[in-house]
């Protein structure tokens, strides 16, 4: 919205054009001024700032969907998010295009947002046709406000309309409960008979993520000071129903870091380099690491292995055994930060081993299991025990 004045200066009559306008960031009306020499200049001024904005919104043709696209398309190209985040939220963001894409941004409600909500958790508009879960649901909405919240800072909408929408409400579901440390000895034991003993060992010693594992490269491992320096990852990449693995560097800052290992952690990488070796003096030439990656966890022909596959394997140990239903690759990160912490070792020294904040590595890996809760419940009987 715009206005003209006329004003008397020294130098003679000016043109003076107020405009205003909704800052979402500020959350309040924002004034402005333009000063013209003509009555001509100004008029010109505000009839096309008027085209451009309507109640201080500037107005587009832009559909619900071309902004989303573009929107996502912008966050990887300026490395906000990885290549597999991006495919991940491009599922999400195709549920809403499908659904409410063809509305003009600007016109985008609330109610809009409810209903296709409510439609995820019914099947009705989930890509697979399949009822979608109330935690996946409020994963959707998140990604909905976020993209709107920048609709709003770049002055396309007035308020963000799914700041208001409420998602279905999640049922809590029961933690699965750590497994004990025999169960944890017959599950070690266990993929030491297996083609996984090394990873699975080197896993354990260290508490790396699988995506670590399997993308450490070997000019990273320094043997003889016992050292490793965690800065990319093997990461998985969903595009178009195809799966797909890439090394990249690692996602947060915390992870990227230098663990110092235990002797048997160094004996573990030692074998697996001199296995590596053997394996490429007995491959045909150019078939051995054939993009050559030079990771130190490999299969026979030195390509990388697929998580996918490492975590399947370990799933099937844990299943045969007929233990607690527990993450079967995870597990070894959790058991690295509950025994850290039951050593006495300071909850900084822990996140660093794990590549975390503290904050989160106290939210989300430090986990007691029965023998640790029997013991504080035993505790707390014995202050008020007769004597």
């Amino acid at each position: 919205m715009s206005s003209i004045q006329k004003v008397q200066r020294k130098t003679g009559p000016r043109w003076r054009v107020q405009t205003e306008f909704w800052d979402p960031v500020k959350k309040k009306r924002v004034r402005q001024t333009r000063v013209f020499k003509t009555h001509a200049e100004a008029k010109e001024f505000a009839v096309k700032y008027d085209a451009e904005y309507q109640d201080g919104v500037r107005k587009t043709r832009d559909t619900v969907t071309a902004f989303s696209e573009d929107w996502l398309q912008k966050r990887l190209d300026l490395g906000h998010i990885r290549e597999n985040t991006y495919y991940a939220h491009k599922t999400r963001l195709d549920a809403w295009c499908a659904y409410f894409g063809h509305l003009p941004l600007s016109k985008l409600t609330t109610q809009n947002i409810e209903e296709f909500l409510v439609a995820l958790t019914t099947g009705q508009a989930s890509l697979s046709k399949k009822p979608l879960a109330a935690k996946t649901v409020s994963g959707v909405l998140a990604l909905l406000r976020v993209c709107l919240r920048d609709a709003c800072a770049q002055r396309l909408l007035s308020w963000n309309p799914a700041e208001a929408a409420k998602a279905p409400k999640a049922q809590p579901k029961p933690r699965v409960p750590m497994p004990t440390r025999d169960e944890l000895r017959m599950y070690l034991d266990a993929i030491d008979d297996s083609k996984w003993r090394l990873p699975g060992r080197f896993q354990l010693y260290t508490g790396l993520r699988r995506s670590e594992l399997f993308g450490l490269p070997e000019h990273l491992v320094d043997l003889q000071h016992g050292t490793i320096r965690i800065e990319q990852s093997l990461m998985r990449v969903a595009k178009d129903g195809r799966v797909y693995y890439k090394v990249a560097p690692v996602k947060a800052e915390a992870s990227l870091r230098t663990l110092s290992l235990a002797p048997d952690a160094v004996e573990v990488l030692a074998e697996q380099i001199r296995i590596n070796r053997e394996n490429r003096l007995r491959a045909e030439p150019g078939t051995w690491d054939t993009e050559g990656l030079g990771l130190v966890f490999v299969d026979e022909r030195g390509d990388a292995i697929r998580t996918d596959t490492y975590t399947q394997a370990l799933a099937d140990i844990r299943r045969g055994l007929e233990l607690p239903a527990f993450q079967p690759t995870h597990v070894w990160r959790k058991v690295m930060g509950t025994e850290m912490v039951r050593a006495g070792v300071p909850i900084n020294v822990v996140a660093e081993q794990l590549g975390h904040t503290p904050l989160t590595a106290q939210q989300h890996y430090i986990r007691p299991d029965s023998e640790d809760q029997r013991k504080a419940v035993s505790h707390v009987a014995s202050l008020f025990n007769k004597k």
